[in-house]
């Protein structure tokens, strides 16, 4: 089994690093976020201290997980399905669990390299470092968030033929409710903090000056992992009733 997820998910990471639009989307639209924010905000930064330059490397790891679980995923996984990847996997003896777990995988490893690639240009032009606490915990926390952006991208990618249009508009609408593409005022408090973009840039705040994890932001986003994974197995099931039909 280990074997066969191992193999496939070889095989995954080659595919993805192989479509220049996945590496634009994983890889370099966070690095341009993260130069752009520091590069025209300089004098804003200069002011008010290190810690906005902070917030910006957090803004900027945190839009590579919004980009791989609304963007990348769900766009890769409804273009396998369009090519009925489910039927092969009937006739091969990788089973559909060991598929997407190899697909979940290759995300994270995805994910993680793109935060040391932040992380590094962070250290290496803008001088921010942060502790070795802080680094392992912020990375942990941005990958268990993934899980979550990973979930909701699975139930876009079930979308059919609107998968495009609904991943990009989940993506920018909660990157304009968040604030992290732009400030928006008349965004009512209680729909800013019910995105699950709220508990994750609250956790990584929260990392950044205690280096600990805020519980509450934590069982928020494991909260919406769970209702999207159920969601996406209802989803699923449905589409096996209609198929049958």
């Amino acid at each position: 089994m280990l074997n066969l997820l191992y193999l496939q998910s070889l095989t995954e990471m080659r595919r993805q690093l192989r479509d220049f639009r996945s590496v634009l989307s994983i890889f370099l639209f966070p690095t341009i976020y993260l130069i752009a924010s520091i590069t025209i905000n300089r004098s804003v930064m200069q002011q008010l201290g290190s810690d906005w330059i902070q917030y910006a490397v957090v803004y900027a790891t945190s839009l590579s997980v919004l980009s791989i679980g609304l963007m990348d995923f769900p766009t890769r996984f409804h273009y396998d399905r369009s090519k009925n990847w489910n039927r092969m996997l009937q006739v091969t003896p990788l089973a559909r669990s060991i598929y997407l777990l190899a697909k979940i995988v290759t995300q994270l490893l995805l994910q993680a390299c793109a935060i040391i690639l932040v992380f590094l240009i962070a250290a290496l032009f803008f001088h921010v470092v942060f502790s070795l606490t802080k680094d392992l915990l912020l990375m942990l926390w941005l990958l268990f968030s993934e899980l979550t952006f990973l979930a909701i991208g699975l139930c876009i990618g079930m979308a059919g033929s609107a998968t495009n249009f609904i991943s990009f508009l989940v993506f920018m609408g909660l990157l304009l409710i968040s604030g992290m593409l732009a400030t928006i005022h008349g965004i009512p408090t209680w729909l800013e903090h019910a995105m699950p973009t709220y508990s994750l840039l609250q956790n990584a705040m929260a990392i950044i000056h205690h280096p600990f994890f805020s519980l509450q932001a934590t069982g928020m986003m494991l909260l919406y992992a769970i209702i999207f994974i159920v969601f996406a197995v209802f989803l699923d099931q449905r589409k096996k009733i209609d198929t049958r039909g």
